[in-house]
């Protein structure tokens, strides 16, 4: 590799790193967790330039849930979401 295609590598992985640094203090200061995790999910799918970013939890039963999403616009959501309305 010649060293402008180092130094770029090399910028493009701190810059990496940096970014996610900066997710982590934010999650870490956000004072709701659930708010935290769809900021960080918004800002990871912004900046990989994905469709959509997800989280899954998994049981002990070892079945996985997706319990945190975020899309781009236009994109439909795949999370189930299920609103009960008490009357």
């Amino acid at each position: 590799m010649n060293n402008d295609k180092d130094n770029a590598t090399l910028y493009a992985e701190l810059e990496a790193e940096r970014f996610m640094t900066d997710q982590i203090s934010l999650l870490h200061e956000a004072e709701d967790l659930a708010d935290g995790i769809n900021f960080m999910l918004k800002s990871i799918g912004e900046f990989t330039d994905a469709d959509r970013a997800y989280v899954f939890e998994t049981s002990e039963n070892h079945t996985s849930t997706n319990t945190y999403e975020w899309c781009a616009a236009g994109v439909t959501p795949q999370i189930l979401r299920i609103f009960i309305f008490l009357l």
